[in-house]
């Protein structure tokens, strides 16, 4: 039966469901920020692996860390078996464990558990039909969480016999990690919840030696500094390998990867397009005073009418990109009517993922550099 609830009635029922969850926790809120009596209400879930924990947040879309602030994030990364999860529109509290759940106007803010005005409606997993309450605001929150991008994934190891299938939790593994990407308003590959397997099972039969020999036949090869001339085969793979990774560039541009390049783009800027041709991804007035091509780089193409032209091309060549994968050079082109491009042309680019973040956080930083002079 669903009960109507409000100051430390409410509080304490947050706590509660948080306390008392054994297979299944779901935080939902907007803004977390832990005071530290819920700290210590978390802690006491970090080792247990048979627990799923879900943290759902958003807001900031380019301040992350106002809506969940790194202190409390790296207190949930310890956690055994967490998924974190970022929704950059959302406005709705709920929390719930596998047996209730609590609608709210409550953020997970120590602030706001003690100091303001919050009440919310709790509900229990009922057996009767008629009493869905629980069971739909699960079923619409599990809908949202694989809709919006997971940011960290850590899940438990077990080892499997093969006799009897029991299981025995070894350790957790992190295997998705893009928080510091997202808290520096970097672009990155998104991944949803129901891409990654619910925890990670391993054998537990002995492997063989046999297995290993080919391994460490090429670890003596690298550590040797005097080959054996028998393993002349071992040696020319070897070089072969080191040639192709000099070599190696993703230009000129592929479809697959103009398509890469559109999509992250398009998700963000009106006026992106593939030319006709397939060989660059324009972007109509990217920039207020510019259109920016990428070909064989970031182009930034001018508008003769756009003013104070030579402040903007003062800023470009001074911006430094820390945060950038790879090198870049800059070049730039005149006309008669004055300058009519600047761009920057990447070195020795060998992933094109590690490229479109270059050219998302290169964007986002001309813009948020350039704006004062418009």
């Amino acid at each position: 039966m669903a009960e109507f609830i409000t100051e430390k009635q409410l509080d304490d029922k947050l706590t509660d469901i948080i306390w008392n969850a054994k297979k299944e926790l779901i935080i939902l809120s907007p803004y977390i920020i832990l005071d530290e009596y819920c700290k210590k209400i978390f802690k006491q879930l970090k080792n247990n692996p048979e627990l799923k924990i879900v943290i759902i947040f958003g807001k900031n879309e380019r301040e992350t860390s106002k809506s969940l602030n790194p202190e409390n994030l790296e207190l949930f990364k310890k956690f055994s078996h967490v998924t974190i999860i970022y929704c950059h529109n959302l406005h709705a509290k709920y929390f719930s464990n596998e047996s209730e759940a609590l609608l709210t106007s409550l953020n997970l803010l120590g602030k706001s558990m003690t100091g303001n005005i919050e009440y919310g409606i709790c509900f229990q997993k009922e057996e009767s039909k008629s009493e869905k309450l629980y069971e739909d605001s699960l079923n619409y929150t599990k809908e949202l969480l694989s809709k919006n991008p997971c940011i960290y994934v850590k899940r438990p190891v077990f080892i499997e016999t093969s006799k009897d299938k029991t299981k025995r939790y070894i350790e957790s593994k992190v295997i998705y990690d893009v928080t510091e990407l997202l808290y520096n308003n970097t672009f990155f590959e998104k991944k949803y919840h129901n891409e990654f397997e619910t925890e990670l099972v391993e054998a537990a039969e002995k492997p063989t030696r046999e297995n290993y020999t080919h391994d460490r036949k090429y670890l003596g090869v690298l550590n040797s500094t005097k080959p054996n001339p028998t393993d002349k085969t071992i040696v020319i793979e070897a070089e072969v390998d080191k040639i192709i990774k000099v070599n190696k560039t993703i230009f000129p541009l592929i479809d697959k990867d103009l398509i890469r390049i559109h999509q992250y783009f398009q998700e963000r800027y009106s006026g992106v397009k593939i030319n006709s041709t397939n060989t660059y991804v324009f972007c109509k007035k990217l920039l207020p005073y510019a259109d920016v091509m990428f070909r064989d780089g970031l182009e930034i193409r001018f508008n003769f009418q756009s003013k104070n032209l030579n402040q903007i091309i003062k800023v470009l060549e001074n911006i430094k990109f820390e945060a950038n994968h790879y090198k870049y050079k800059r070049e730039m082109n005149s006309n008669n009517n004055g300058p009519s491009s600047y761009a920057f042309i990447p070195l020795e680019v060998t992933d094109i993922q590690k490229l479109i973040y270059d050219y998302v956080f290169m964007t986002n930083t001309i813009l948020d550099k350039t704006k004062s002079i418009i």
